[in-house]
Parts: C-alpha cells; structure tokens; sequence
C-alpha cells in the first residue's frame, strides 16, 4: 500500500531553508515549494492532498502565525511561520489566533495545533463517512472554526476510505492466491489460472493504487 499514511502523515521541517548572502530571508512567497514539499502537498488543516483539490495552483501559503499581529510580523517572512494550505481552510483561519502572547500555539480548548510538533492522529479521528471528529482539544475548535466536515472536505476522506478497502481487498486475494501456490499437489492447470490471476491483481493492483491514492508531488 501507498507508504503516505491516506490521513494526517508526519510532517517534518527541512533542517534549514535558502536565505539571502547576507543571512536574511527572501520574501516568504519564494519559500512556496520547499513548504510545499514539508508538507507533502497536504492542506496542513483539512488534510486535503492537492492532487484531490485542482493540483498545485490550488493551494496557497499561509502564515501559521498570523502577521497581523505586532508580535507575528518579524515572521513574515520566515518559512518556519508557513504552511501550505487550501483557499477554503487560509479564508477561514484568516488573522484567528486565540494564543496571542503565549508561546503555546492554543490556550485551554481554542487554538491551533502545529502540524510540524504535534501527531494530528491524536486530535482527529476520521470516521467512515469522511466526517472528522475531535478526539481532544482544540480538535472541537478547529473542526467548528475551518469547517473541516464541510461537504467538500468530508466527500474527499470518505472517498479515501473506500479507495483504501478496494486497495485492501486486492491485497487479501494476492494473499490468498500466493498462500494456494506454494501449497504442494496442485493441479498444473490450476496453478497456470492462478499465477495468471495473480499476475492480474498484482498490476491492477498498483494502478489502481497510483490512481487512487495519488500523493505524489508533480
């Protein structure tokens, strides 16, 4: 199967981005790629893969941290600060930051979890019908505030799911065909039919597979 986890992969910071001779950073719209690929192409709030959402062109930066605010605009311009994003998720989290002052990135239940320090696993769960639901807070805060179980978003996770029982299912029959194979007396016509069968699967299977779950970055 796909070595992308289908919903809220790990996410994991370059250890430095590209900066000026003189040491500073380039204006934060030259970073687009590099947090592009620190976040796999994933909307880092809805976990909308852009590849599900109208490709790259479809997906914008976002300051984490909203420079809005006098103590956010010395990170303008820092990659570290930015995440990528569908337009859905940037318009709605707009300049909302409950944590002003703090450190912290959420105070008591409000807030936003910092997709590069936190496993977003242990804040949402994912339910068969794509509809996400909290699981601790600020999950609740965020779900209500970006609208995360819009129709949009909750069709996308649910067609993941079933995508990812019809990638099973090929899986348990190339099993059970490999397990028939190596079992000894089989009739030679019957092995041909089931190595072919299993030739089949195999390459269905890894079409379908980059069909389907489609996360790479083009």
């Amino acid at each position: 199967m796909t070595n992308c986890s289908p919903f809220f992969p790990e996410l994991n910071r370059r250890a430095e981005y590209q900066v000026k001779s003189n040491g500073n950073y380039y204006q934060y719209s030259h970073y687009r790629q590099e947090i592009r690929e620190d976040c796999l192409g994933r909307c880092v709030y809805c976990d909308g893969h852009e590849n599900e959402l109208g490709g790259i062109d479809s997906m914008v930066l976002d300051h984490f941290r909203p420079t809005k605010y006098e103590e956010h605009k010395h990170l303008k311009n820092d990659p570290n600060n930015l995440v990528w994003a569908c337009p859905g998720c940037n318009h709605l989290k707009s300049s909302h930051w409950p944590a002003l002052g703090m450190q912290e990135t959420f105070v008591d239940n409000t807030g936003f979890i910092d997709p590069f320090n936190e496993n977003l696993n242990e804040y949402f769960k994912i339910k068969d019908d794509g509809s996400i639901v909290a699981l601790k807070p600020p999950a609740n805060y965020k779900i209500k505030l970006l609208s995360l179980n819009r129709i949009t978003r909750k069709r996308i996770r649910e067609l993941r799911n079933i995508k990812l029982l019809w990638i099973k299912g090929f899986e348990e029959n190339i099993q059970k065909i490999e397990f028939l194979l190596k079992q000894k007396g089989i009739i030679e016509k019957i092995e041909e039919i089931l190595r072919s069968h299993l030739k089949w699967l195999l390459s269905t299977k890894s079409s379908l597979e980059k069909a389907l779950l489609d996360f790479n970055l083009y």
